[in-house]
């Protein structure tokens, strides 16, 4: 009888475990690409987020993902993104130097809840992407392979509190209240400043949809230059995207974007973005993306180089499989001022690059 009652306390053990397991999705993606810049630069493609090396075969993210969705009926939930390749050590060295060995593998990691609260009010707290831009880490969920500028000089992701509510099926609302940008562990002086924002998402048809994001925080670092006033110390971004289905085939899709931030010297500046999208997908297996792009960084506070600088990008899409993305891509960069570099040095206003991109990901949940 004690082997017997043994043994069903393992089996109900096991059905609990099991039932955990069922809930949660595992899934993953491995992305890797080969560029080539005629201006033959020995370091890295200038303006790329992740795509960076040239003449080269190169892992850009490896990722894993467990996830476990909730509702008002099963309000605990949760979500973690562990990855390597050139994505991982791109953000790192583009944002936050805080972070050690171990904590930039995680791209993503967040607890959620749903409160009782009319439609269900969603709580989430940890490091999640940023709701800035158009484009995305993944590059299976954007139209290009390559990340365009906008995306590449905006914050990568937030650490901190965000709250969503979705009133209907047309409209939502959510809040921030976060660190920063880019960064694990706060970095303003004394702990002082949080960076707060929010986004409404509107869909009223399944023709349109737009969201309006905005973010606000005292974010210049001020502990070297204690003469700069409070109000130069605040950092602005308002950004919309707005997607049109024109057809089942046609997908139109515009970014625009207005910051405003100060540097370590207490120089405010500004910077405004454009950025437009076509997908026509000619059937189940091909598709072909183009992009125009135009970043006005007025005082350099973003690239470096007080300039404009605008990209032509083409993208040809062929699914071999439903999981499995080939891209082929040429893309035209061009700046009013001498930006770019070849591999003489030599300072030139634009680059050109070729490039094939292959994109696997999958999911315990089916295709």
């Amino acid at each position: 009888k004690q082997e017997v009652a043994t043994l069903k306390e393992e089996v109900k053990k096991n059905e609990g475990l099991l039932g955990f397991l069922r809930e949660v999705e595992v899934s993953g993606i491995v992305d890797g690409y080969y560029s080539y810049n005629n201006n033959k630069v020995d370091l890295l493609t200038q303006g790329r987020a992740f795509d960076v090396r040239h003449n080269a075969f190169s892992l850009q993210l490896a990722k894993i993902t467990l996830e476990k969705k909730n509702s008002v009926a099963s309000p605990l939930g949760f979500r973690v993104d562990l990855g390597v390749g050139e994505t991982v050590d791109r953000i790192i060295s583009n944002s936050d130097s805080s972070r050690n060995d171990g904590t930039k593998h995680v791209l993503q990691a967040y607890a959620s809840y749903v409160a009782p609260v009319g439609n269900g009010l969603t709580f989430e707290f940890g490091k999640f992407y940023t709701p800035v831009g158009a484009e995305v880490i993944e590059t299976k969920d954007n139209f290009n392979y390559s990340r365009g500028w906008l995306f590449t000089y905006g914050p990568y992701y937030h650490t901190g509190l965000r709250a969503k509510y979705t009133f209907n099926d047309k409209v939502a609302l959510t809040g921030f209240l976060v660190n920063g940008w880019d960064n694990m562990f706060e970095n303003n002086v004394n702990s002082a400043g949080k960076t707060i924002g929010f986004q409404v998402g509107l869909t009223p048809s399944k023709k349109f949809a737009v969201t309006q994001t905005y973010l606000v925080g005292p974010e210049a670092p001020l502990a070297n230059v204690p003469a700069v006033s409070a109000r130069d110390n605040w950092r602005h971004v308002a950004d919309t995207v707005a997607t049109v289905y024109v057809t089942d085939r046609l997908s139109l899709l515009g970014n625009f974007v207005y910051g405003t931030d100060g540097d370590n010297a207490g120089k405010r500046g500004n910077w405004t973005g454009f950025a437009g999208y076509f997908k026509y997908t000619f059937n189940d297996k091909a598709a072909f993306s183009p992009r125009f792009e135009v970043l006005h960084d007025r005082n350099g506070l973003r690239t470096g180089t007080a300039q404009t600088v605008k990209d032509i990008t083409l993208t040809q899409e062929f699914k071999l499989l439903n999981n499995f993305i080939t891209r082929l891509e040429y893309r035209r960069d061009f700046s009013n001022q001498p930006f770019f570099t070849n591999t003489t040095g030599a300072a030139k206003n634009n680059q050109n690059t070729f490039l094939v991109g292959l994109s696997y990901f999958f999911t315990s949940k089916g295709q």
